[in-house]
């Protein structure tokens, strides 16, 4: 059943701006905590949660976008720059911290660097969209 759906390249472009959407809000909500030495508030959590779901969502379009074939048009930093935030987000989870400002400073690490490499890979991905 799931093969016989098709999806457009144009919804991993969607699902694309959505994770720099969430991992943006994600960064500012904890960075801005971390910066007044705050733990992480509820809003914070949700939004970094969001941010993951996001990029699951946005990794399991890609992967069907793959099996369709569509691999061909695009560069091998796309998958890597793609993947990247997801190897970030288990980092946070792998080395739990106790001090309660050092975790709101390393998940503001973890969703800048997740936004970064999801801009990037954003943008290298628009470049080869067909179409």
């Amino acid at each position: 059943m799931i093969d016989s759906i098709i999806v457009s390249p144009i919804v991993h472009m969607i699902t694309g701006s959505l994770v720099l959407l969430t991992s943006l809000i994600a960064a500012f909500l904890i960075g801005r905590r971390a910066w007044k030495q705050q733990p992480i508030s509820k809003s914070g959590r949700i939004a970094f949660i969001a941010a993951q779901l996001a990029l699951i969502l946005q990794l399991l379009v890609g992967v069907k976008l793959l099996d369709q074939g569509f691999g061909n048009f695009q560069l091998y930093i796309h998958y890597i720059g793609g993947m990247a935030p997801l190897a970030f987000f288990l980092l946070y989870y792998w080395k739990p911290l106790q001090d309660q400002l050092k975790q709101t400073w390393a998940a503001t690490a973890v969703t800048t660097l997740a936004f970064v490499f999801a801009f990037m890979t954003f943008v290298i991905g628009s470049m080869y969209v067909p179409g």
